[in-house]
């Protein structure tokens, strides 16, 4: 739409600053650009724009789908979602909203503009067919003629009331007859029966008057003189499906009493064909009318509740407090008005049923505008209620995972520090030195905070799998030695020498034996063995698992504890869900979650006082395992000249020296502008760097991901290896469709270094896609 005004929010200046450039390139104008939720809502009562485009992940209290549901509820403005985040519980979150669009960060022009111009015609459309019911609903509310419609075979199709009210005909009654039996008309002066207006309609194709003098004959007798019309009705291609006949009664008599019982009976066939309940009372607040829904959710019956109390059918309590709520008849007497009951308002059937429940209660005004009685409508929210809970769960822990990620990246940095300095210092130690054994032990702390980092990420945000391809053997030992340390419960291993590799992220998958590990050992209190069986397996469709048909690789974990009861079974991969008095409910979920990013799925079987055996299904890998121990204590010497990009004096320090050790040359920068300027020194000085290493955040400054972009456009051959703390990063897990042609994470070993450098210099990376 040309000239639209488009409200941008976006906490970030220089994208909220560039999304209003193209916009306005695209011939749209930006009223205003919005930082957060609050002044998003603020600047859309003050600015009115014809659409919001919103990011959900914004700064403060509010977030993008908070604001954009008061945007839409108090100023009915369209909403298209700008985001970069599109995983499946912020989608949930979002469609709450009822938006006009959602479209991931980075896009294209041409996206942006179809997106707006889609919700623009589409609110549009809305707005215009909100307008047309309503002026429908309108004129047929006040149109004071009878109105007949047939069939193109002249069969009565529908009557409105007026046509009720003059032929004595119930609408139904007449459906399916022909028209000269329900619209009985005479001449006036001879008598004679007039001809059936429908006929001549279907003959003649036009629209035609009653003579004068016609008189309706009523099912019950009565003669009223009239006037009317009848039309043709067509369709869009002009062919005639029926007629309509528009008539009145010219004397203004009318059976009040028989109209008003005629609108008594539609409105109690109208309320209760209504979703909600609905429940009318007179002015004594007794029951006059209680739909099917109001029976359903009471337990009271319409002829036994009809002439109660409002308070003896609709007993209604404080969830919490368990005292009864204010009935909602008094308050509308009281208020003469408009009354919503409180959030917190649970209705209690007749059967002691209890449900959440919202409601409204209004006062019945008659044409004066005195109250003759209320009307309460009221819904059970109890499953919304639920879900809702569950989103603000979700987002407890969405905001766990944000804090988590800066702590683990600023952890991990120092951590690459500490790893790093101990790997060099038994470099230069004697291994039959005492020494070089508590240097050893160092190491293995230092590793295991390295873990305990990437589960603390995995527990709290999920975050793509980073994968290698590993033979399981090995570490699922680790994980269960690490498990029980100090426990009273040891574990047996059953894996055979022929287990098929696995593709797998090695830090989540650790914690899922981890999980399955503690919780097997808590089952056993006084003690046990534990047994951890490895075995390859092919699934078949007859299996009934929810896998793919194909070579697998089965992990059974069973222990000879408490068991599990039956009806927690179907419970214990629910988040929240927890048996224990203390625990949050999170790690069997977290497992869940972990091996269903794998392509696999997780079962359990269990029997009281037997114990239980839970068994992961992971995907047989084709590709060569490289996790194995000789392998990984090789140190992968090289040379060539490497950039290590990172704004930590303790990590560049570390890194230029193990890139000493492996044989590399070495220089520093400290952001990404600055690596820029020193790799096309390089480049232009006929001496370029063979690789460069490039920390992915840097706070204020440009980071790797901008970086390599633009070194991408200096040297299309560039090799760049991306580093994080933030190892849960998507970039991280597919670094090749951002332009990295390596990765390796922080904390990192002297090893891990050597290889991803030997990798990316030998060209054993996949290219860039």
């Amino acid at each position: 739409m040309a000239n639209a005004q488009v409200l941008v929010v976006e906490d970030e200046g220089v994208i909220a600053k560039d999304i209003e450039n193209t916009l306005k390139n695209l011939g749209y104008a930006v009223p205003a650009i919005a930082f957060s939720g609050e002044e998003a809502i603020k600047k859309a009562a003050e600015t009115h724009p014809d659409l919001v485009l919103m990011d959900i992940v914004l700064e403060g209290e509010m977030d993008g789908v908070e604001a954009a549901e008061q945007i839409r509820h108090h100023l009915d403005i369209p909403v298209v979602y700008l985001t970069a985040y599109a995983n499946d519980k912020t989608l949930e979150r979002a469609k709450v909203t009822e938006p006009y669009g959602y479209i991931l960060k980075p896009f294209e022009e041409r996206e942006l503009h179809t997106a707006i111009e889609i919700a623009l015609y589409k609110h549009e459309m809305e707005r215009k067919l909100k307008e047309s019911e309503q002026w429908l609903s309108t004129t047929l509310k006040s149109i004071g003629d009878a109105v007949i419609a047939t069939d193109a075979n002249g069969f009565v199709t529908f009557m409105n009331p007026v046509a009720e009210a003059l032929t004595g005909w119930k609408q139904e009654d007449v459906a399916g007859k022909p028209l000269s039996e329900v619209f009985n008309i005479i001449n006036e002066e001879t008598g004679k029966q007039a001809e059936d207006p429908a006929t001549r309609v279907l003959r003649e194709g036009f629209v035609v008057g009653l003579a004068n003098h016609t008189v309706l004959i009523a099912k019950d007798g009565m003669r009223r003189p009239i006037d009317d019309s009848g039309a043709p009705i067509r369709d869009d291609k002009g062919n005639i499906i029926g007629v309509v006949l528009v008539f009145r009664d010219i004397t203004e008599r009318r059976q009040a009493e028989k109209a008003l019982a005629a609108e008594k009976e539609r409105l109690a066939v109208t309320l209760r064909s209504i979703g909600d309940g609905v429940i009318t009372t007179d002015t004594e607040g007794r029951i006059v009318l209680i739909n099917k829904v109001a029976e359903k959710l009471t337990a009271w019956l319409h002829e036994e509740a009809t002439g109660k109390p409002l308070t003896e059918v609709f007993h209604i309590i404080n969830e919490h407090t368990r005292k009864r709520c204010e009935n909602p008849f008094e308050k509308v007497i009281k208020t003469n008005g408009i009354v919503g009951l409180a959030n917190d308002t649970a209705l209690i059937a007749r059967d002691g049923t209890e449900r959440v429940i919202a409601d409204s209660g209004a006062p019945i005004r008659d044409k004066d505008g005195n109250i003759i009685g209320v009307v309460l409508v009221f819904r059970d929210v109890t499953e919304k209620r639920r879900l809702e809970q569950e989103l603000i769960n979700a987002d407890k822990l969405e905001s766990v995972g944000v804090l988590a990620g800066g702590i683990a990246h600023d952890f991990n940095n120092i951590l690459t520090g500490i790893l790093g300095n101990i790997t060099l210092a038994k470099i230069y130690a004697k291994p039959d030195d005492k020494i070089f054994e508590k240097l050893r032990g160092a190491e293995n702390a230092s590793l295991r905070a390295k873990h305990l980092t990437q589960q603390l990420l995995t527990f709290s945000r999920g975050g793509a799998p980073i994968k290698k391809t590993v033979f399981i053997s090995e570490l699922l030992k680790d994980a269960a030695v690490f498990a029980l340390s100090g426990s009273n419960v040891r574990c047996e291993f059953s894996i055979p020498g022929d287990v098929w590799p696995v593709e797998v992220d090695e830090g989540q998958i650790t914690q899922v034996i981890n999980n399955l590990i503690i919780n097997a050992s808590q089952a056993m209190p006084e003690g046990g063995i534990i047994r951890a069986r490895a075995e390859n397996i092919v699934v078949d469709a007859e299996q009934g698992l929810p896998l793919k048909e194909g070579k697998y690789m089965k992990i059974s974990i069973e222990d000879r504890g408490i068991g599990i009861p039956e009806e927690h079974l179907q419970k214990i991969f629910d988040p929240y869900f927890t048996s224990k008095q203390k625990g949050s409910g999170l790690g069997l979920a977290t497992a869940y979650s972990i091996v269903k990013r794998h392509d696999g799925c997780i079962r359990v079987k269990s029997e009281l006082g037997v114990g239980s055996t839970f068994h992961i299904y992971l995907p047989a890998s084709s590709k060569e395992a490289l996790i194995e121990k000789e392998l990984r204590e090789r140190i992968p010497t090289g040379k060539g000249k490497i950039l290590i990009m990172d704004d930590e004096d303790l990590v560049r320090e570390v890194g230029g020296e193990m890139l000493d050790i492996l044989g590399y040359e070495v220089e520093f920068a400290e952001d990404g502008a600055e690596a820029i300027e020193l790799y096309k020194k390089a480049k232009e000085s006929a001496q370029p760097f063979d690789a460069i290493i490039m920390d992915l955040t840097i706070p204020g400054r440009m980071g790797g991901k901008e970086a390599v972009e633009k070194l991408i456009e200096i040297d299309p051959e560039v090799k760049a290896i991306v580093s994080s703390g933030y190892s849960t990063d998507p970039i991280m897990a597919d670094f090749r469709k951002y332009g990295f042609s390596g990765v390796v994470a922080k904390p990192y070993e002297l090893n891990e270094l050597g290889e991803a450098l030997h990798k990316v210099i030998a060209g054993r990376t996949s290219p860039r896609k």
